[in-house]
């Protein structure tokens, strides 16, 4: 049993072993918390990433690529060279009890894994728009990433991330529930899709 204990902005406690936040919650942390530890420029959130990640999969999988970094609402950004075993567990664990608590299946492994292939792609997108300097010179990111891929974007990814990109300001961010509202009706609206 581990000792982290994590208070949401509605006041629910999770830890590894307990407790669900809310689809609200987890909204409205995504939308606040930069990608990359806050070295990208411009500000692109965890929420915009679940986005872009969304698009790029069959509509089955939507709500599982918009939960796929769901633990970051209560932990931060974890940057992937960062993310150790108790990150992963936490993620697998608090997200089985968010699909419970939605009354939806687990993903297949199928499913979760193109959710990674997305994420992957998205990561790519991010990577060669949103880091200065990440084309003449490889982060540990895009090191880790061209084992899994050729380290080139696809267009698609590029596209749309330039459409978020310029969706929501970044005070919209920070400040507003524009983007967490669409992110919640999004997510809705996948659960929906599931339910059928």
């Amino acid at each position: 049993m581990s000792n982290r204990r994590f208070l949401t902005r509605s006041g629910t406690i999770v830890t590894p072993e307990t407790g669900v936040p809310s689809l609200r919650d987890i909204a409205i942390a995504l939308f606040r918390i930069c990608r990359y530890a806050g070295q990208c420029d411009p500000f692109w959130t965890v929420g915009h990433h679940s986005l872009l990640v969304a698009e790029q999969v069959d509509e089955r999988e939507r709500i599982y690529a918009l939960l796929h970094d769901a633990e970051e609402s209560i932990t931060g950004d974890i940057t992937r060279i960062a993310k150790n075993k108790e990150n992963v567990a936490l993620g697998d664990a608090l997200r089985g009890r968010i699909f419970d608590s939605l009354r939806i299946p687990h993903p297949t492994t199928a499913q979760w894994e193109e959710v990674k292939r997305a994420d992957n792609d998205a990561t790519l997108a991010e990577l060669h728009t949103l880091l200065r300097g990440a084309r003449q010179l490889k982060t540990a990111e895009e090191l880790l990433m061209e084992a899994h891929s050729t380290a080139k974007p696809s267009p698609r990814a590029c596209q749309r991330l330039q459409y978020w990109l310029h969706q929501w300001t970044s005070s919209d961010c920070v400040s507003g529930d524009r983007p967490a509202e669409f992110f919640l009706d999004e997510c809705w609206r996948a659960v929906g899709k599931l339910r059928l």
